[in-house]
């Protein structure tokens, strides 16, 4: 893997480069795999990712998550020196994607065709559902969320600016939710 261009770690050694990043993907891989109920701990995430190898004991679902996942974050580093697009985000759906059966109603790699929601709670313990975006309102809600994004991946931002525009721009694309699910199939950003 080549390094991407990234600010943060621009003056260092190209081999320390690379080893801060692979320790940020196997991080990253392993707490958002976990919040999805992965039961692989992060030295065997690593393991995983590393000599692509299976743990005893351990459901082939959650080292084919963990590599998914790394892949996802590779085709990210891939991609930082360019624009967003449908596109890598379908590749990213793409990768993501551990269940083997597929759907004409549940694509991998495309919006939505299904509508989709999730239960809340409330104070008072009713748990109502909330839909998200309608597949036929994605399309476009998609294309105002890249034309958001992809100025502020060139711009300088303080670091107030970049978390706040991350949380809008995660709120977004979270409450519309354009693709379909596979039990945790989009991993937490």
């Amino acid at each position: 893997m080549t390094t991407p261009k990234l600010r943060a770690v621009g003056g260092l050694d190209r081999d320390l480069q690379q080893s801060l990043l692979n320790q940020v993907r196997d991080l990253w891989t392993h707490t958002s795999t976990a919040l999805e109920g992965n039961t692989l701990t992060l030295g065997e995430t690593k393991f995983v990712i590393e000599e692509g190898l299976t743990v005893s004991g351990k459901p082939l679902k959650d080292h084919q998550e963990v590599m998914g996942h790394a892949w996802a974050i590779a085709l990210i580093y891939a991609g930082l020196d360019g624009p967003i697009t449908e596109s890598r985000l379908f590749d990213l759906h793409r990768a993501v994607q551990s269940e083997i059966v597929t759907d004409i109603y549940k694509p991998y790699g495309a919006w939505k065709l299904e509508p989709n929601g999730t239960y809340a709670v409330t104070e008072d313990g009713r748990q109502p559902f909330v839909e998200y975006a309608s597949p036929g309102d994605v399309p476009p809600l998609m294309t105002e969320w890249l034309a958001e994004l992809n100025p502020l991946a060139v711009e300088s931002l303080s670091e107030t600016d970049a978390v706040e525009a991350y949380a809008r721009l995660h709120l977004r694309f979270v409450h519309m939710l354009p693709f379909w699910e596979a039990t945790g199939a989009w991993p937490a950003c």
